[in-house]
């Protein structure tokens, strides 16, 4: 699996915000591209994706409900998709579960001291129609930000790791990919941003890539995206 098929199955599945009552800000993990932390309330978040100068774009539309859960996904491009989102919640609010398209679960597992989402434990369809187990386990900094995502593939028994670094504005400016035990990440991406909107949400973010030589023909060298995003 490449880091971008592995990060877009975190962005069809998790969408970790534990709002219950309409906030000024929304908090997501939901990550396709990245997306990070959200200022306003967002109604809908549009990303375009070009992975370098001679790629087409794809284009990723998301919808918020007004407590900050992503309640669908769109892709256009590559490998179109449309994902709706049910959830589950226990007896104080806390989202326990989420369901996509009535196929793929993800249940939660919390730090219950700060409520952050620490595992996830996910049920898939893949595209053959067979059941895939997958874990997902999540490491934060002292500002909640995600710095260190483990994945493992309990059928297939794969793992990897992204880690994540931040600025002090909290922006992602690298991620790393390790597979298995490396030592030394396979693929390193940097980021800069460009253009924000009025709220403080990025608008224009620019990649570069740095290909360690193992999985060349994986990479993704100058990523683009560019975002449009509404507000309730």
């Amino acid at each position: 699996m490449s880091p971008r098929k592995a990060v877009a199955i975190i962005v069809a599945l998790l969408a970790l915000s534990c709002h219950q009552a309409p906030k000024s800000e929304i908090t997501t993990a939901y990550y396709y591209y990245n997306a990070g932390i959200l200022h306003g309330r967002v109604k809908q978040l549009t990303e375009i994706y070009r992975g370098g100068k001679s790629n087409q774009y794809d284009t990723t539309t998301t919808d918020f409900d007004v407590y900050g859960n992503s309640i669908r996904t769109k892709t256009i491009g590559d490998e179109p998709s449309l994902f709706n989102y049910k959830y589950t919640t226990d007896k104080k609010g806390t989202k326990i579960s989420l369901i996509a398209n009535d196929v793929n679960a993800v249940r939660y597992s919390y730090n219950h001291s700060n409520g952050q989402v620490m595992e996830t434990d996910m049920i898939t369809l893949n595209s053959d129609h067979e059941l895939e187990h997958e874990k997902y386990f999540f490491r934060y900094d002292a500002a909640g930000n995600i710095i260190q995502n483990n994945y493992r593939d309990i059928d297939l028994e794969m793992d990897y790791k992204l880690t994540y670094k931040y600025n002090d504005k909290n922006l992602l400016i690298e991620d790393d990919y390790f597979y298995s035990d490396d030592k030394k990440p396979r693929i390193k991406t940097t980021y800069r941003y460009t253009s924000f909107d009025s709220k403080g949400n990025w608008l224009t973010r620019v990649g570069q890539v740095t290909d360690y030589g193992r999985v060349a023909s994986q990479v993704i060298h100058q990523p683009l995206v560019v975002r449009k995003i509404s507000y309730y």
